[in-house]
């Protein structure tokens, strides 16, 4: 519901602003007042800042939006994947597939999009994504082991969406990329470990 709200609102918003770029006014609406005196303050902005700084700062705008945009629905979509009620009794098959719950695919997903040129590419967008700390600590050929720190939904001692996102983010690099999880925070370990092999 998150994700439909921010995208209304950036809609909405870009379209307002495109036509009061193109038409000089807002479109008129009864019962609301004209305010064909403020889109007079609004075209002395660009004398005041010049017609490049207007374009710098509506362009900046737009930077932003681009940039924040994607962000917040990431984390829109994660939070609602956190939400979806667990099957199987939250047991994990432990192989490439989903457990049905929904998280692994979801994750899978996200990590696929991620566009990486190396694996600390793979760990930052999940520490972004999370608001998290991962390391990666043994690396031997296709085998990684992925310690993830302080993560916030890794309250049930199958951690899908984490499993599911590096999946599909190692698999950019490798072929038939299996991941299991071997320790977890819900257990009493001190961080969750995912094995990864490729």
């Amino acid at each position: 519901m998150e994700t439909r709200s921010v995208a209304l609102i950036v809609l909405l918003s870009v379209a307002a602003v495109l036509m009061i770029i193109s038409t000089g006014s807002p479109l008129p609406i009864d019962g609301v007042p004209d305010f064909s005196a403020d889109v007079n303050t609004v075209k002395s902005v660009p004398s005041a800042i010049g017609e490049g700084g207007a374009l710098l700062l509506l362009t900046g705008g737009l930077l932003v939006l681009l940039i924040m945009l994607p962000i917040t629905l990431l984390k829109s979509i994660h939070t609602e994947a956190q939400h979806e009620p667990v099957k199987n009794g939250g047991a994990s098959n432990g192989s490439n597939g989903s457990n049905g719950s929904g998280k692994y695919d979801l994750g899978y997903k996200v990590g696929a999009s991620v566009s990486s040129q190396n694996i600390d590419d793979i760990v930052d967008s999940l520490e972004q994504l999370q608001d998290t700390e991962v390391s990666i600590t043994n690396t031997t050929g296709k085998l990684k082991r992925i310690h993830v720190k302080k993560c916030k939904t890794c309250r049930n001692p199958v951690c899908d969406f984490e499993r599911g996102f590096f999946a599909g983010a190692f698999g950019q690099f490798y072929d038939n990329v299996s991941v299991k999880e071997t320790k977890c925070r819900a257990t009493g370990a001190g961080y969750c470990e995912f094995e990864v092999k490729g």
